[in-house]
């Protein structure tokens, strides 16, 4: 069957009405005695009334013989008349015969006055010569003023006018670089850096710095006149070299039950795990006196002292750059005012020798390593054992008795290497797992069982900390429930990227039928509810049959596919459209997967004729409104066809 459409020219008879407009489709409208209508507009950007040349009255607009506006074509005479007298904005503006009106007055500046506005254009200032029009409030005329002056009226605090200019004003650290006001590098001073990349006069920010502060070297650290400052659970504060080393020594007596530290770095060990020979006489370390029965006094001197019976920090500590908190007295110190507020947390491990602390040696600023810091703390400990530079832990010799040593007290990281072997334990020996310590570091991965049969069963639950990685080819799950916390699964992967090219999905087992399936059809870059008789170890899902998909609504955006057809080619569900034909074409329909409701529309190219046709084939056994062919002969003829059935394709 042929579908054809209405080409060329058609003559109609008596009159014609048009209920949704006329589109001539740029083409002209010609031999018109009169067109009444209401309005006329302009259907793109602009539009052209082309006169008929050399007329006295080419247009005219009037009403009877009464002539409003007339263009005139007349060859050297051409113009465009206005016949009345012409009133702009209801009066507010009017054009008569010997007159212009402006809101009812009449205009009474000269032609000399209105040509101080010709020539207004785009020009260079010249500040010395040139002057400032302003409207002046007094008598609501507009004035000029020279632009020094002018200039000069506008200069307020922080500006200065010269020679009609006007220029910031700075001084200090503050100046002119590149014509914008910036902050000179001058402010950073001791134990200040401006930011990294910022040049001389355009400082975007300042950081505490340590880089250029001199270095305490091997200078030793004084125990009071010696500060660091700190942050106090977010209040900036400074501590004496004494009291930050009694801190340390507080976390070292709080972590041994057997030793105890004292401020000042004396090492006590617990009562009844040394025996009375190994104790010594004398007991107390430096800034302790007493010992041997005697009670221990905490020996002070300069800005240290006892006061209530509590060592106390004396007002004399705040030196340069330092101020005691309002309210503090003297020997009663509680806090320093020094602030750290934007500096950068410490997040990473420490550096031995790149990571410094500020200090005041003896009033003088100074930056000192974290490693001679610690070896100046370890340097102070004394009595039954002592700390080598690097934090090497030593007791005296003969300070520990076999008595002192308990039962289980050598752990078995602590046995020299190679003391216990196989050989060391008998062949009937059963050590309980309770006794061996598996939350510690292995030392690296390791295997339990050799054998592909050896299987580890739990009798318990199991819980794995880490990532659990299975090499086997299946995960076999014998639960009533499966629960996974992680809100996304990963269907595809391997333990370091995504898999092969193919299909995915979910196939849920059904006992004596097809599995249903939903998956992601790589061959058609789709998602599919299917029906399968593939297996979970296939590559590629084999689709028997697409499966219904029943849900309450579905919100999203439904677009077509536009597909450009080619001759002898299968057209495809949504959108084809064809170019020229340039002869006869043919096209085919989809093949046998086609799904009720899907919908094919086809439009012919601008050369579709009975001579260039577009023959459309149905695919194997369908057909088209009971055809197996179907055939456009009309240039850009359009056609809709549906499945409505199997087999049955319905145009409409």
């Amino acid at each position: 069957m042929a579908y054809k459409f209405q080409v060329g020219a058609a003559i109609l008879s008596g009159s014609t009405t048009f209920k949704e407009g006329l589109s001539a489709n740029d083409a002209s409208i010609s031999n018109v005695n009169d067109i009444a209508v209401d309005t006329i507009s302009s259907d793109g950007d602009t539009m052209d009334i082309v006169l008929t040349d050399n007329q006295a009255a080419a247009l005219e607009i009037k009403e009877d013989t009464n002539v409003y506006l007339k263009f005139v074509t007349t060859n050297g005479s051409e113009a465009v008349e206005v016949m009345q007298n012409m009133d702009v904005g209801s009066n507010d503006f009017s054009i008569n015969k010997d007159k212009i009106k402006i809101g009812g007055t009449a205009v009474t500046t000269t032609a000399a006055e209105l040509n101080h506005l010709d020539g207004i254009a785009d020009a260079t200032y010249n500040a010395a010569a040139d002057s400032v029009v302003f409207f002046d409030a007094d008598d609501s005329k507009l004035k000029y003023e020279g632009a020094n002056d002018f200039a000069s009226t506008l200069s307020g605090d922080g500006l200065a006018a010269s020679s009609g200019v006007i220029a910031v004003q700075v001084s200090g650290a503050i100046a002119i670089k590149s014509d914008k006001v910036a902050l000179s590098s001058s402010i950073a001073g001791a134990g200040l850096e401006i930011a990294a990349g910022d040049v001389d006069g355009v400082v975007s920010s300042l950081a505490f710095d340590l880089t250029n502060v001199s270095a305490l070297g091997g200078t030793g650290l004084h125990q009071t006149a010696d500060v660091f400052p700190f942050f106090d659970d977010g209040t900036l504060k400074k501590i004496t070299f004494s009291n930050l080393e009694d801190a340390i020594f507080s976390s070292m007596d709080g972590a041994s039950s057997d030793v105890a530290v004292a401020a000042g770095g004396a090492i006590t060990l617990a009562n009844n795990s040394v025996g009375v020979a190994e104790i010594a006489t004398a007991i107390a370390g430096d800034g302790l006196t007493g010992g041997g029965g005697s009670a221990l006094d905490v020996q002070v001197s300069g800005a240290i002292a006892i006061k209530s019976d509590k060592v106390a920090l004396s007002s004399s500590v705040a030196g340069a750059g330092l101020e005691i908190a309002a309210g503090d007295v003297d020997g009663v110190v509680s806090s320093l005012a020094f602030d750290l507020t934007n500096v950068d947390e410490m997040t990473a491990t420490i550096h031995q020798t790149a990571d410094i602390f500020p200090i005041f040696d003896d009033g003088t600023l100074k930056k000192i390593s974290f490693t001679n810091l610690e070896d100046e703390i370890f340097g102070n400990v004394s009595g039954d054992a002592t700390i080598a530079g690097g934090g090497a832990l030593t007791i005296a010799n003969d300070a520990v008795e076999q008595a002192m040593i308990a039962d289980d007290a050598v752990g078995a990281d602590q046995l020299a290497a190679n003391a216990v072997v196989n050989d060391s334990v008998a062949s009937n020996a059963a050590i309980a797992l309770s006794k061996i310590d598996t939350n510690v570091d292995m030392g690296g991965n390791f295997t339990i069982g050799n054998q592909a049969d050896d299987t580890a069963t739990f009798t318990g639950n199991l819980t794995v900390g880490g990532n659990l990685v299975v090499s086997g080819d299946t995960v076999t799950q014998n639960v009533a429930n499966l629960t996974v916390e992680d809100p996304l699964i990963g269907l595809g992967y391997t333990d370091s990227a995504t898999g092969s090219a193919g299909d995915r999905g979910l196939l849920l087992g059904l006992n004596g039928e097809q599995a249903p399936a939903m998956i992601w059809d790589e061959s058609e870059s789709q998602f599919a509810f299917v029906r399968t008789n593939s297996t979970l170890n296939a590559t590629t899902v084999n689709i028997n049959s697409y499966a219904d998909l029943k849900v309450n609504s579905i919100e999203g955006s439904i677009v077509e596919s536009i597909t450009s057809g080619s001759n002898a080619a299968a057209l495809s569900v949504g959108v084809n459209y064809f170019g020229d034909h340039g002869g006869a074409i043919t096209a085919n329909m989809p093949d046998n997967h086609s799904t009720v409701g899907q919908s094919v529309r086809v439009k012919a190219g601008s050369d579709c004729s009975a001579t260039n046709k577009l023959t459309i084939n149905a695919y194997g056994g369908q057909t088209i409104d009971g055809e197996t062919e179907i055939v456009l002969e009309s240039p850009f003829a359009a056609i809709e066809m549906v499945y409505v059935v199997s087999g049955s394709w319905r145009i409409f």
